[in-house]
């Protein structure tokens, strides 16, 4: 069994944290596993990750840059979606403005396993 993640999102608080139960980390799978992959693959920034720096979204080489094209931002987070483990497709990926520059990015993946539909925001 891996234990990849054993931080898990506290439904209440909609804050990370580690959970003991029974005196052991609580861990997560399936679709939940997923979603919490995705979150992190969508919010790393290239080169921050010290074990692979070919890892992470070039959000200040690429993504954020003056006139920046649309299409060319979803593109770079579709395709870190797509490299998400467990991830078959993305069934919605758009970006809302959010006030003054600033967008809010919605997104959709099917999970490979049993066809669950994740969905999330950034």
């Amino acid at each position: 069994m891996s234990l990849d993640f054993i931080i898990i999102r506290d439904p209440v608080t909609d804050k990370q944290r580690m959970n003991f139960v029974n005196g052991d980390f609580e861990t997560i799978s399936g679709a939940e596993e997923c979603a919490q992959r995705i979150e992190t693959a969508l919010s790393t920034v290239l080169g921050e990750y010290a074990f692979d720096l070919k890892k992470g979204l070039p959000i200040f080489d690429q993504i954020f840059r003056k006139n920046q094209d649309t299409g060319l931002i979803l593109g770079y987070f579709r395709n870190a979606l797509l490299k998400v483990r467990g991830v078959s497709a993305v069934t919605d990926i758009r970006l809302e403005p959010n006030g003054d520059r600033t967008y809010k990015m919605y997104w959709g993946a099917i999970y490979e396993e049993d066809g669950t539909i994740i969905n999330g925001e950034l």
